[in-house]
């Protein structure tokens, strides 16, 4: 439950980025926009299945950790050791 996987990891990362920049880049307004941005957000546009599916995907790992009992135990044990460590130094 806790391995969400670093594919899954990296994919959103990159959604994250791919899609920020799509939303800072283009110009709201047509006119205003360069040909780079126009063809970024078509690019966009066609790939909204998968960034779709990805987050999804991110969506019911994450929101089964959200309730997980392991989850919890794991921040738990973080939270002794960063404590062992401060009160080490």
């Amino acid at each position: 439950m806790l391995d969400l996987g670093l594919q899954n990891l990296f994919d959103l990362l990159l959604i994250t980025a791919y899609l920020e920049h799509a939303a800072g880049s283009a110009s709201r307004y047509r006119y205003k926009r360069k040909s780079q941005s126009e063809e970024y957000l078509a690019d966009v546009k066609n790939n909204q299945k998968n960034i779709f599916y990805v987050l999804d995907r991110a969506n019911k790992d994450l929101g089964g950790l959200a309730i997980s009992k392991e989850f919890e135990e794991y921040l738990d044990y973080i939270e002794s050791e960063l404590a062992k460590d401060l009160s080490n130094a």
